[in-house]
């Protein structure tokens, strides 16, 4: 009975040991979508189609003209945005100049070379002096402070070492003193020797046993002096690894920083490009010459669309307007009678107001535009009200959990 009971036990803490880790791997691994969620209502397209810009800038070229019929995709202008060129330009090289500082900390980190390539072009070349000016400079002085330290610290060893020895001779001189002090006293007994000459050697005895007696209460103060001299020396050797892992943490910090930068510059950059988002015809041009400069958020055409889909206009917050990007897939509740639900559909971002709007509330917000992909025969009427999730990455559950104390961290342990 008490076999099986064990066994029981095993098998129970077995069980409980795989669901906790199972959960474990769940949290840290199973990602979920992160979703922007907007309200709207269902309507019907049959209104022409607004292209505007965002960030405006001069027209480059126009390449269709008021009545040409156009097709979905179909490139119909350019826009030459200096602005988002020298923004791209001057975020790529903050990009390579951190990641040159980050290999300098890395270098100086492992206490390896930091060496300049040879095929790089002068801009990287610049940065790469620049960061190995840094790097000599820092290295010297942690160098010049570790020598320092160390011969303080070897300074202190020769002391000890030379204070045991000393201990050692005084040791032998204090047994060969006893040894004539014992002789001498025996010769006094049988009077063969003067009283005085006892009385010397008794001097020269008592004398060698003080002198040790200090020499080996000094042999600790110095192990103490050696002690506090290599951890001085250690303590700079882990302050300056500290320090450059704190900046090297910084760095890496900023290159995210800077590549999710990126990813708006890029898009911004793709939009110089105006492509036609649906078949149809150009009812109006709002800028009819090249080199017309076009202000941001202004119009550039007005579109007749050949066929009249079905369209789900949402409105996002304003904070979300950075996250959310034309052809993002989204999935749509669509509410029926009753408040019930149907079947949700998938659907993606076709359009997104160039700037943002006030409700009657007198509330900003920006105007989404989800083309939705129905399948089979819906009963969808204009007006019917709709939730819709727009899937802007993934994330896993651990992420969720912990990224409000890792936010709260990074704000409570900012400079004010």
């Amino acid at each position: 009975m008490l076999k099986i009971r064990k066994n029981n036990d095993v098998i129970y803490n077995f069980i409980i040991t795989f669901v906790f880790f199972s959960l474990i791997a769940v949290i840290c691994f199973c990602k979920v979508d992160i979703v922007i969620h907007g309200r709207g209502y269902l309507q019907i397209k049959y209104k022409n189609i607004l292209i505007e810009h965002p960030d405006g800038g001069r027209i480059k070229s126009l390449l269709v003209r008021e009545g040409d019929m156009v097709k979905k995709g179909q490139l119909l202008a350019t826009i030459d945005n200096s602005y988002i060129a020298e923004e791209s330009a001057k975020t790529m090289q903050q990009k390579k100049s951190v990641q040159i500082r980050i290999l300098r900390l890395d270098s100086e980190i492992k206490n390896i070379p930091f060496s300049i390539p040879e095929k790089i072009n002068d801009d990287e070349r610049k940065y790469y002096i620049s960061e190995a000016d840094i790097y000599n400079s820092d290295m010297k002085s942690y160098r010049d402070e570790i020598e320092s330290s160390e011969s303080i610290e070897q300074k202190k060893r020769t002391e000890l070492e030379s204070n045991i020895i000393k201990s050692q001779g005084l040791e032998k001189e204090l047994e060969y003193a006893e040894k004539q002090m014992k002789l001498v006293g025996n010769l006094v007994n049988m009077q063969a020797a003067a009283k005085g000459t006892l009385l010397m050697k008794q001097a020269e005895y008592q004398r060698i046993k003080n002198e040790l007696a200090y020499n080996q209460s000094m042999k600790s103060v110095l192990q103490a002096e050696v002690d506090t001299a290599t951890f001085e020396t250690e303590k700079i050797k882990s302050k300056f690894k500290k320090d450059k892992n704190e900046e090297l943490l910084k760095n890496q910090e900023m290159l995210m920083e800077i590549n999710a930068r990126m990813v708006g510059v890029n898009a911004r950059k793709i939009q110089s490009e105006i492509y036609s988002p649906v078949n149809g015809r150009i009812q109006k041009l709002f800028k009819s010459n090249p080199g017309s400069v076009l202000s941001a958020g202004g119009a550039l055409f007005e579109i007749t669309p050949d066929n009249v889909p079905v369209i789900a206009v949402v409105k996002l917050d304003t904070k979300d307007r950075e996250k959310v990007w034309q052809g993002m897939t989204a999935t749509i509740d669509i509410g029926g009678t009753g408040g019930v639900k149907s079947k949700p559909v998938s659907g993606s971002v076709e359009l997104i107001s160039a700037d943002s709007l006030t409700d009657d509330r007198g509330i900003r917000y920006y105007q989404a535009d989800i083309l939705m992909n129905i399948k089979g025969n819906r009963e969808l009427y204009p007006g019917m009200v709709v939730d819709a999730y727009i899937r802007t990455g993934r994330r896993s559950i651990a992420e969720y959990i912990f990224a409000p104390v890792f936010n709260g961290a990074k704000v409570a342990f900012s400079e004010q």
